[in-house]
């Protein structure tokens, strides 16, 4: 199809150079007017006796030229090079002084809320040069008196709706350390810091431990109580586990692909069961950017509370967690060397005693009005005895 244009045109402007055509054109004088604001310009040129009979038989030069447009040869602007090369160059000092470039939206991310600053887009403009085709063919078929210049707007190719769209905010998830000490705090505020800003590229996957590194003293964490083996002990990085725990919730909320995670040995305080993602040197916490567009990942410790939240595209669909438990396990009244009593009498309690338990998370989803629910874990968590030590007899 382009080469037919091409032959076409090239044609077209052979016959206007011709010898015959140049003796014609003599007497084949056409005069038109254009107008920009207050400015009127009095053109005239000399018409190709072809091209003049060819838009005697279609009716017009209008009719002519927008059938040559429709079967693809050239756009309506360009045929004004076939009628006349000297008015096309003309119309086209038009087309520097009308142009403005439009200007797309943008955005910078920040580590602190609301996290993105928006530039909005700008509108650009150019000349009509349809419009002002147009105008001139059926002014040569004498329908028009002149020609007037006119811009139309430029849209940006990126909105800041487009870009208030691909940045959306997909979920929010929050848990709260009222009773924490100083050192776990920092511990929190610190594993935070290092996975607020993260960028999640489609299909890209986040790893806790990559992201955070290890818990060590010389990377700034402290020692605060973490749970091992069933037992709450001093450790390096203690509150660690509630950072990942608020991140994997978020991103649940937030329709991620979870790859990794880990239930802790005890039930933690501050999530339901099974809604816990427990990390160490040997446990990972890992999701999937599943989605088409790029996901952010921001954090902020506030008030005792830490709060994850993911921006990207919304997929339409709601989702929200629940958990089960299916059965308990009754802990048991021991003393100090983990012997089981059969009788409290003749102690006093040391610690008190916290059932197990074992649980079942869920993913309910909704979507254009049909709900599904998803169990996605079961996990068991270990009991703690209550410990009683004897009381000294009084003298």
């Amino acid at each position: 199809m382009r080469k037919i244009a091409l032959v076409f045109i090239a044609f077209l402007f052979l016959l206007s150079l011709s010898p015959f055509s140049v003796k014609a054109e003599i007497g084949v004088e056409k005069r038109i007017t254009i107008k920009e604001g207050e400015k009127v310009y009095n053109l005239s040129f000399n018409l190709s006796p072809y091209i003049e009979g060819r838009a005697k038989e279609e009716g017009g030069f209008y009719p002519l030229f927008k059938k040559e447009v429709e079967k693809g040869y050239c756009d309506l602007y360009q045929c004004l090079n076939i009628l006349s090369p000297k008015l096309f160059h003309f119309c086209q000092s038009f087309e520097k002084r009308y142009f403005q470039a439009p200007q797309n939206a943008d955005f910078t991310t920040q580590t602190t809320y609301p996290f993105f600053s928006y530039r909005k887009d700008v509108e650009g403009r150019e000349l009509d040069k349809t419009l002002l085709a147009t105008q001139i063919f059926l002014i040569l078929d004498g329908k028009e008196e002149c020609a007037e210049v006119k811009s139309k707007t430029l849209k940006a190719k990126i909105t800041l709706d487009t870009l208030k769209e691909k940045t959306a905010l997909l979920s929010k998830f929050s848990t709260s350390f009222y009773a924490s000490k100083e050192n776990r705090v920092h511990n929190i505020t610190l594993a935070s810091s290092l996975i607020n800003g993260t960028l999640l590229q489609p299909g890209e996957s986040f790893s806790f431990n990559k992201k955070v590194g290890k818990r060590e003293k010389e990377r700034g964490f402290q020692n605060a109580k973490v749970i091992l083996e069933g037992k709450y002990v001093e450790g390096v990085g203690g509150g660690v586990c509630q950072v990942s725990t608020t991140l994997y919730n978020c991103a649940l909320l937030g329709g991620m692909k979870i790859d990794k995670v880990s239930p802790h040995s005890l039930l933690p305080t501050y999530v339901p069961p099974s809604q816990d993602a427990m990390v160490s040197d040997y446990s990972d916490l890992i999701f999937t950017n599943n989605t088409t567009g790029e996901v952010y990942i921001f954090s902020q410790v506030a008030n005792k509370r830490i709060t994850f939240y993911l921006f990207g595209k919304k997929d339409g669909i709601k989702r929200k967690t629940d958990s089960e438990i299916i059965k308990t396990i009754p802990f048991e009244n021991t003393d100090e060397e983990g012997n089981i009593l059969s009788s409290t009498e003749g102690y006093h309690l040391l610690s008190k005693g916290k059932e197990g338990v074992i649980s079942q998370g869920y993913l309910i989803t909704e979507k254009d009005g049909v709900t599904t629910r998803e169990k996605i874990r079961k996990d068991f968590y270990k009991k703690t005895n209550a410990v009683y030590g004897k009381v000294k007899a009084t003298q």
